[in-house]
């Protein structure tokens, strides 16, 4: 049910991000939902896609924590200089 939960709001997240015009790259938002599911961020590569967007990310590298998905959302200028 968590995951669920966790996967609606990420649906509304993406809907709210349209409409303010920004996008979220379809390699980050899978990121995020296959984080979401319970593995870990150190495994997912998710820390490493993360960094250098937008200045600091929430979390430092290699450490597990918790990723606010609107750190991540990029302009679409942004995700013209981003490796994905």
């Amino acid at each position: 049910m968590a995951s669920h939960r966790v996967g609606q709001k990420l649906f509304l997240l993406e809907q709210t991000a349209k409409r303010r015009r920004y996008e979220m790259p379809l390699t980050i938002y899978r990121k995020l939902m296959r984080v979401s599911h319970g593995m870990s961020i150190e495994n997912s590569g998710f820390n490493k896609l993360c960094q250098g967007q937008r200045g600091r990310s929430g979390a430092q590298a290699g450490s597990p924590g918790y990723f606010s998905p609107t750190q991540i959302i990029l302009r679409k200028e942004d995700s013209k200089h981003g490796d994905f």
